[in-house]
């Protein structure tokens, strides 16, 4: 399962190395605006390279936002009236580095936003290494924020999009399941709507049981995100989150889309 492809990833990153936000909520009330929802537009690098972003702001402050390539970032977001900030932590996909070697690092998003409309904001990144990233980020609002969310929508069976083999089965309770037949490796942890009102959910993952020598020491790891469901072939088919976990103190970013079969 693509799980397991990105932790065997992991392991070539792991051996060439050394050694979610929270807070109060954001729910809006006498006037006040909020900078929630589901995000999508394009991050653009001052040294040129631009690609497209989606992103979610729970009301949990909690941030993720996730592009093409499969950096992931997430973290806590702040606002005062139009005024938003996001400090965060950042992942690449396993297989990559920056030019000085970094898996990952720490950075601050500022800008400004249209409450249900637009996103616009700089970013300044520091890599593990000491690098430094500039740019900008652009969005605008899709208000599929706003189907709500439950446990009988992500309740089902799931297909990987992308592999079109690995199932994931989330029982009534949000209770999430995925084994690896070939390593014995399981996925288990839940996945649970955040506010009913509002389309995010909470994800977290356990890796256990993996019998190979070569994963097993990753047994325990967990992963945290954010999900949505989005609307495909049907509506409310495709479940799409992202995770972030450490490996050996490698951080390793994970984005998953399932269709529900």
């Amino acid at each position: 399962m693509r799980f397991i492809v990105i932790l065997a990833a992991a392991i070539g990153l792991v051996a060439g190395c050394g050694g979610g936000g929270g807070g109060s909520s954001f729910k809006p009330g006498d006037g006040e605006v909020s900078p929630t929802g589901i995000w999508e537009g394009r991050i653009t690098f001052d040294a040129g390279e631009s690609q497209e972003v989606v992103g979610l702001i729970a009301e949990t402050r909690e941030a993720m936002f996730i592009a093409d390539d499969g950096l992931l970032i997430w973290g806590t977001a702040t606002s005062d009236g139009n005024a938003l900030d996001v400090s965060y932590e950042w992942a690449l996909p396993p297989g990559f580095v920056t030019p000085a070697g970094a898996f990952g690092g720490t950075g601050e998003i500022t800008g400004t936003f249209v409450e249900r409309v637009s996103i616009d904001g700089s970013f300044v990144s520091r890599s593990s290494e000491g690098e430094i990233f500039t740019g900008t980020v652009a969005t605008g609002y899709n208000d599929l924020y706003e189907d709500g969310s439950s446990l009988a929508v992500v309740t089902g069976v799931w297909l990987d999009t992308e592999t079109g083999t690995e199932v994931l089965s989330i029982d009534a309770t949000g209770a999430v399941f995925s084994q690896d037949e070939a390593t014995g490796c399981v996925l288990n942890g839940t996945i649970l709507p955040i506010d009913t009102e509002f389309n995010a959910y909470d994800v977290s993952l356990i890796l256990q049981g993996c019998a190979d020598p070569d994963l097993a020491p990753f047994n325990g790891t967990r992963f945290d995100g954010l999900g949505a469901v989005g609307d495909d072939l049907q509506p409310k088919d495709t479940l799409l989150f992202g995770a972030h976990g450490e490996i050996l103190g490698v951080p390793i970013a994970i984005r998953a889309e399932y269709r529900k079969m």
